[in-house]
């Protein structure tokens, strides 16, 4: 999984019709200038991604966001 950012604008995209739009998958939000997933070859926004993908912290039971580099602070080892 690979977070990305759109730095495109709508008349920068090659071969694009004024009609095209490039919006996330579910929620249909643009993603011009947004961070955003590819699922299946389908972008999603990282707030739609996390909502219907993410995984869920075992010992706290929140979601795990795409990029949590921090362990639960609810399973500490100290």
């Amino acid at each position: 999984m690979e977070i990305t950012t759109c730095t495109l604008k709508p008349d920068q995209i090659p071969n694009a019709k004024m009609t095209e739009r490039f919006d996330c998958h579910y929620c249909k939000e643009t993603l011009f200038g947004k961070k955003y997933i590819l699922k299946e070859d389908s972008p999603y926004c990282i707030k739609c991604y996390e909502s219907l993908y993410s995984n869920t912290c075992e010992e706290c039971k929140k979601p795990i966001g795409c990029d949590c580099k921090v362990g639960c602070p609810a399973f500490s080892l100290a």
